[in-house]
Order: C-alpha cells, then structure tokens, then sequence
C-alpha cells in the first residue's frame, strides 16, 4: 500500500518535467 501512493506523486512530477 505505501508503494502505490509513492508512485502517483512520482508519475506527476515526471509528466509536468515532460512537459
């Protein structure tokens, strides 16, 4: 359970760098 939250604030800031 505390991997899947650490992973959506990671997938967020990766698409806004992306962008």
């Amino acid at each position: 359970m505390g991997k899947k939250p650490a992973q959506l604030p990671q997938v967020a800031p990766k698409s806004s760098q992306v962008v």
